[in-house]
């Protein structure tokens, strides 16, 4: 071979070599950088209940009575823990007749009781959601029942309207839930969130806000709907104040007993 022509064929290999690094310099060049590794982030820290009745910090909780002296007296901190723990359960709502989804009435039927909530600690959102389903379910036990006029008068369009009953925005009934309990569904009514939950003009519930809307016979705004038929004039008068409490058998307390129990004997009259 001449010597030109090795030297051509040096020049074409040097040529193929420098077009290799290019492209080799090229496409490491558009590849992605390796990824850094990632450090999982600290988990939750987790929060238990306080033990927030406590004889140290009721001691002094309430102010004393004007014209007593004396402070009001509570559940001892052994007597509350000793005490029977309530069917606290979910419950889910009551909707006017002609309202309720497909299929909402059967599957209730089959429901079984869930408890509201369960012991144990959580982190700090998960205590924000676990408040935020006691206040939007927690009923009153006392008041469940498995009356069956009572549960018809709900489940009837033309009985519920001829006691002033109408459905909120949403379409359910403001104040009563359905209740599963270990004896079978249950009607009752809503503790916290009867009083509590403004339900807005699109159907949205605004939780912590003063019920303003008007009565829908449900909850006696007219002093005769569903709830009146519950309980008497006495049960009711047992329900709003209670018979506990150790002030003795002072005249003053007597007096301003047998004052109120009048006043909401007439209420309830």
């Amino acid at each position: 071979m001449r010597s030109t022509d090795r030297r051509s064929a040096c020049h074409r290999t040097l040529a193929n070599l420098l077009w290799l690094l290019i492209v080799g310099f090229a496409f490491s060049g558009c590849s992605s950088p390796p990824e850094a590794p990632t450090t999982p982030p600290p988990p939750a820290k987790l929060l238990d209940v306080p033990r927030i009745w406590n004889d140290r910090d009721l001691a002094e909780w309430a102010n004393p009575v004007a014209g007593l002296g004396v402070r009001p007296d509570h559940f001892s901190e052994a007597e509350f823990y000793a005490g029977p723990v309530a069917e606290w359960v979910r419950t889910y709502p009551v909707y006017f007749p002609g309202r309720e989804p497909q299929g909402y009435w059967e599957r209730l039927q089959h429901t079984k009781p869930e408890p509201l909530i369960t012991p144990g600690p959580r982190s700090e959102e998960d205590w924000i959601r676990a408040g935020q389903r006691v206040f939007e379910e927690i009923d009153v036990p006392i008041f469940r029942t498995q009356d069956a006029g009572l549960i018809a008068t709900v489940r009837s369009r033309e009985a519920f309207e001829k006691m002033g009953g109408h459905p909120q925005p949403d379409g359910t009934v403001h104040f009563l839930r359905w209740v599963p309990t270990a004896k079978g569904l249950t009607l009752g009514v809503h503790d916290c969130a009867s009083c509590h939950t403004r339900q807005l003009p699109d159907g949205t519930h605004l939780n912590g806000a003063p019920f303003d809307a008007a009565g829908d016979g449900a909850g006696g705004g007219d002093g005769r709907g569903v709830a009146d038929e519950r309980a008497d004039s006495e049960h009711r008068l047992l329900l709003l104040f209670g018979a506990h409490h150790s002030w003795g058998k002072d005249r003053a307390v007597a007096r301003v007993d047998a004052a109120a129990a009048c006043s909401h004997r007439a209420a309830a009259d």
